[in-house]
């Protein structure tokens, strides 16, 4: 309203997608596993072909649990989907390592960002992990990361 006060047009449909193009542009960007894999790749350090190897050292291992963790997290994709993005992992892989990330974040809050799950209940416990998702997706530099 007082954009079409100040430029002295009335407030149409074309007004209004014109001055929100940049805001609807972003909020349609959604981050891809790739994109994930390679973030925390740098964070931690790693070459991204460890996202994919079958090195089972923790220094790569836990990384690479992050990264699904945030793959599911973040993208619609199903964890077949997700498997198949980190060497062709089964789906059972991909829970495992998002369940370990989850266990982690609630006993080292540090990890997310300095968010834990002690005084979560189990009703808003979905929207709390959709935050630390969030929270730590933006620590590790992963922008534009659109909740599904």
């Amino acid at each position: 309203m007082a954009h079409a006060q100040l430029v002295g047009r009335p407030v149409s449909l074309d007004s209004a997608q014109e001055l929100l193009r940049d805001l609807l542009r972003a909020q349609d960007r959604r981050v891809t596993i790739e994109e994930i894999q390679k973030k925390v790749a740098e964070h931690f350090n790693i070459r991204m072909a460890d996202m994919v190897s079958a090195r089972k050292q923790r220094a790569v291992a836990r990384p690479r649990q992050i990264a699904m963790y945030l793959a599911k997290r973040l993208t619609s994709r199903s964890l077949p989907e997700i498997g198949r993005k980190f060497g062709g992992r089964d789906h059972t892989t991909v829970m495992h390592g998002v369940k370990k990330v989850e266990e982690l974040m609630a006993w080292r809050p540090r990890l997310c960002g300095g968010c834990g799950v002690v005084g979560t209940d189990a009703r808003n416990l979905s929207n709390f992990k959709d935050l630390q998702a969030s929270r730590m997706a933006s620590e590790i530099g992963v922008s534009g990361a659109f909740l599904l």
